[in-house]
């Protein structure tokens, strides 16, 4: 489906707002707001328009309570999956082997409201040295494993899909892949804690974040994870005083 321009530029204004605080200038009864929470959707970004369109006058209340419904299902599923993803890093820890989340709730952790993005599986570095180690610590606490590709194994189980990588990614047969992968060689020696709703994780420094990154098939992420939205720095900003606050919680 390819929006009109107006419906568009709506679209990017409110993710505008939940993610950077930026001062929304939009119409609201000019727009198609079906066609906006259908895009919105299509990219898996619904949950991230709430807190732009709880202040925004104008925007029909049945579309407020559509895309509340949605951040709501987020939330929910962001805690189960943290609660999960703690679990199994226990696990690990148990074990004494090192791990650090990739993608997922590393990448929330950047956002304004972590909560409205929640990751489709969990990816832990585990490195190829305690990788066979991790994957019988997680048929332990029952999950199944379930396929295996050069860069990670699969499990499922208890509602999740895990991955356990043996590498951070795949880099390109060219000098500066091979000087990218030797750098992430040593991405578990530089691990940091980060905190979501006082449950904590560990996960890669910027610098082997960024270089984690680029190494992504397309630069970044899949879809269904909001590949294609910047990173961002925490801290919400209130509402300027130049948004209309339609009184909705």
């Amino acid at each position: 489906m390819i929006l009109d321009n107006k419906e568009n530029q709506a679209l990017l204004a409110l993710l505008a707002y939940a993610l950077f605080g930026q001062v929304m200038s939009i119409d609201a009864a000019s727009i198609n707001w079906d066609l906006v929470v259908a895009e919105a959707n299509r990219h898996a970004v619904t949950a991230l328009l709430y807190p732009s369109v709880k202040r925004l006058a104008g925007v029909p209340d049945a579309v407020v309570d559509r895309i509340r419904n949605a951040a709501m299902l987020s939330a929910a599923k962001a805690d189960d999956m943290l609660h999960s993803q703690s679990e199994v890093i226990a696990a690990l820890q148990e074990k004494g082997i090192p791990c650090a989340v990739l993608k997922g709730f590393s990448v929330a952790y950047c956002y304004p409201h972590p909560e409205l993005r929640v990751p489709g599986d969990i990816d832990l570095l585990i490195g190829e040295e305690k990788l066979e180690a991790a994957c019988a610590a997680m048929e332990k606490i029952g999950y199944m494993r379930d396929h295996e590709t050069a860069m990670h194994v699969n499990f499922h189980g208890k509602g999740v899909s895990l991955e356990l990588h043996r590498s951070a990614s795949v880099f390109p047969e060219s000098e500066k892949g091979r000087y990218a992968h030797a750098y992430m060689t040593q991405a578990l020696q530089h691990v940091e804690q980060a905190e979501i709703d006082g449950i904590s994780f560990p996960m890669l420094s910027l610098p082997y974040q960024m270089v984690c990154e680029r190494g992504q098939p397309g630069g970044g992420e899949g879809r269904g994870e909001h590949g294609g939205l910047p990173r961002v720095h925490r801290g919400f900003p209130e509402a300027d005083s130049r948004d209309a606050d339609a009184g909705r919680d």
